[in-house]
């Protein structure tokens, strides 16, 4: 063993020897400054807050230090937030919304913009549009009547009621903006401003309902050019064509049965809340299908007249104003009535015979036979 070593382990410790320092009395404190001489532990006084910690402090100082969680809203919200995306997704890919329900190709803006094409191009066909008169101030006033009550089934489309000039087809036309086409024929079929008026309310629920936009969307041949007339500039006569006939489709494509039927219940609606007959639907249908011979109006070709329908609106009572007589006056006196140009077998719009335009030539009586004469003797 080395000397050193030898030599450090037989040195006496401190209390021994007066060369090293004396622990003696310290104990821990000579260890630890927070304990005093006397062996009992100096604790630090807590700190008091002037304001008490609340559990959002405490959950902001959790995450700060673990990072934010992830909470989860309660279902409510969640419900809440699935539908707005349903509702944001249906206003973008449905061409814009403004009322167009579904995720139809056209917005209402786009509805507007076709139906003004068609009034100047496309109503040419049925003679255009008539300027503006009594006639056509008196289907505007009834088709006023009829604004409030179709406002919510509409949906933010704003109608407008127009005449063609047409007096050989008896045509009531739903434009894709809610407006309706009657013809001069139709007019003229017509005894009363609340079949007038019916007429109007069908027409319109067909857009309402969504059936004039469901045949847009079909002709899908057709969109492409009605989509570049619509969004390009100025449309040349291919873009214009195409919404002619894009428009004159709709307007005049078969409605099933059922169809038929939900677009009464709106007109049903709105006569009532207009405060007009709702008899009236099932005379004016009944007026505007007649015709002499075999031959139907070509309204009934896209609008059914089935029994069943006819029944059914055959039971309501006559109830509300009928304006049978400013009707007579304000349209029929200037458009003309049935009954005084109507071919045989055909019936005047109140369900009359019409009168035959000549009356048949009373057959000449046979001539005597002349007496012999009396030979001379």
């Amino acid at each position: 063993m080395p000397a050193e070593t030898s030599a450090s382990m037989r040195r006496p410790p401190a209390a021994l020897d007066p060369s090293l320092p004396s622990r003696r009395g310290t104990g821990l404190a000579s260890l630890d400054p927070a304990i005093e001489a006397s062996g009992s532990v100096k604790r630090p006084a807590p700190e008091v807050s002037s304001t008490r910690q609340r559990p959002a402090d405490v959950g902001a100082e959790a995450e700060a230090k673990t990072g934010p969680r992830t909470k989860t809203p309660p279902l409510p919200l969640l419900a809440a937030g699935v539908v707005g995306v349903v509702v944001v997704a249906g206003l973008i890919f449905g061409g814009g919304g403004g009322g167009n329900a579904g995720s139809h190709a056209y917005s209402v803006a786009d509805e507007r913009r076709l139906t003004d094409l068609w009034l100047t191009h496309g109503a040419l066909a049925w003679g255009g549009v008539r300027p503006t008169d009594g006639v056509t101030r008196a289907v505007e006033g009834v088709g006023a009547t009829l604004l409030e009550p179709m406002a919510k089934p509409l949906r933010g489309r704003a109608p407008r009621f127009v005449v063609l000039n047409d007096d050989g087809s008896a045509q009531v036309l739903a434009l894709p903006d809610g407006s309706v086409a009657i013809t001069a024929a139709a007019l003229r079929r017509l005894g009363s401003e609340a079949q007038l008026a019916a007429l109007l309310a069908h027409t319109m629920a067909h857009t309402a309902n969504g059936d004039v936009a469901t045949m847009l969307d079909k002709r899908t041949d057709l969109g492409g050019a009605a989509r570049a007339a619509l969004d390009g500039p100025p449309p040349d006569a291919k873009a214009i064509a195409a919404v002619v006939e894009l428009v004159a489709a709709a307007a005049t494509s078969p409605a099933s049965v059922a169809t038929e039927a939900k677009a009464d219940e709106v007109a049903l609606d709105a006569l009532q809340a207009a405060g007009w007959s709702t008899s009236a639907l099932h005379d004016a249908i009944r007026n505007l299908g007649l015709r002499g011979g075999t031959r139907r109006a070509p309204w009934l070709t896209q609008h059914q007249d089935d029994p069943g329908r006819m029944t059914r609106l055959g039971a309501l009572k006559a109830s509300g104003r009928t304006g049978d007589k400013d009707y007579s006056t304000r349209v029929l006196d200037v458009v003309g009535r049935l009954a005084s140009s109507a071919p045989s077998g055909e019936r005047s719009p109140r369900g009359k015979p019409a009168t035959p335009a000549t009356t048949p030539a009373t057959p000449a009586t046979p001539a005597t036979p002349a007496t012999p004469a009396t030979p001379a003797p």
